[in-house]
């Protein structure tokens, strides 16, 4: 329908095969999510009607999981770094963009570049750990910001029912 009502290759049909591109994913189909990825990635790139480094990015990102997910970690390993690539080229978007992802730590440890990948999930986590730091209220302790349950600890299994208040304080 975005085809038809906005063209080819327009902002629409570019969200339009993103989001197909990672519903087959997440069904399994790996195989066509690549093709998917690859289409929306050919539309963001060709468009013509609008600039949008954010929506290549995008697409490059859905680009590498797809092919992570497909087995692909050369292939995948290669589209992420275009993509940080392409990101320098504007610090702008670059500045609010998460470079880091775990399919591509995934795709880097399958191509014998685990340092990088550790390197790269450390960074996520601390920049997670930090933001998560940043939106806490001062006043809200640990224990009550996450409502994880969790198993206490000393206790018989019979009274586990009993402890639905208890929360894991990370």
């Amino acid at each position: 329908m975005a085809i038809n009502r906005e063209g080819v290759n327009s902002a629409a049909t570019c969200f339009g095969l993103l989001a197909l591109s990672k519903i087959i994913s997440e069904q399994g189909r790996q195989a066509e999510a690549v093709l998917l990825a690859q289409a929306t990635l050919k539309v963001a790139q060709q468009s013509t009607n609008y600039s949008a480094p954010h929506l290549i990015a995008a697409a490059r990102k859905s680009l590498g999981t797809a092919l992570t997910a497909d087995r692909k970690y050369a292939q995948a390993d290669k589209v992420f770094s275009e993509m940080i690539e392409d990101l320098k080229a504007d610090p702008e978007i670059a500045s609010r963009y998460q470079t880091g992802d775990l399919d591509w730590a995934i795709a880097l440890i399958k191509t014998g570049k685990a340092p990088q990948a550790v390197s790269m999930t450390s960074e996520m986590l601390t920049k997670a750990v930090h933001e998560w730091k940043r939106i806490r209220p001062a006043s809200q302790p640990y224990e009550h910001s996450m409502h994880l349950p969790c198993k206490p600890l000393g206790r018989d299994p019979k009274h586990w029912l009993n402890s639905s208040r208890q929360s894991l304080i990370l």
